[in-house]
């Protein structure tokens, strides 16, 4: 049986990093990120457990969660970092945050579409906001 986290080509994803939260002692504590390589969707899971099971044996691709935004995904792992008693991951938060930029991620969801401002001339103060002659002084 195929596993998500050793055999991700299989699942249509590409490993793009992961971080160890553990002590590495017997152990393993892993949050991980996959590029799904159908759409370009980051995907993310946490897993841990003693050395016996293997990291994600009883995941699939259904049990990954999409990522928002970048940013926002960044102060998930600070915060679950700040709570870590095993040391400090920011290095290691910044990395993966970097692959996943140049990967492809968006450090934000798109902004919403603004409506077209006036005429910069408008905007200015003793300038008429007709739209007949809009370029007339007031």
């Amino acid at each position: 049986m195929s596993n998500v986290y050793y055999d991700s080509p299989d699942f249509g994803l590409q490993t793009i990093g992961e971080i160890d939260w553990s002590d590495g002692c017997y152990n393993f504590d892993l949050t991980v990120v996959w590029c799904r390589t159908a759409d370009g969707a980051f995907l993310t899971a946490d897993d841990a457990g003693c050395s016996c099971p293997s990291p994600f044996e009883d995941k699939g691709i259904n049990d990954l969660t999409e990522v928002g935004s970048l940013a926002e995904f960044q102060a998930k792992l600070l915060e679950r970092s700040a709570d870590n008693y095993n040391g400090d991951r920011e290095t290691a938060i910044a990395e993966l945050v970097e692959r996943m930029h140049k990967a492809g991620a968006r450090c934000c969801p798109a902004p919403a579409r603004a409506a077209p401002s006036p005429p910069f001339a408008s905007r200015r103060k003793g300038w008429s906001t007709s739209t007949s002659a809009p370029w007339t002084r007031v």
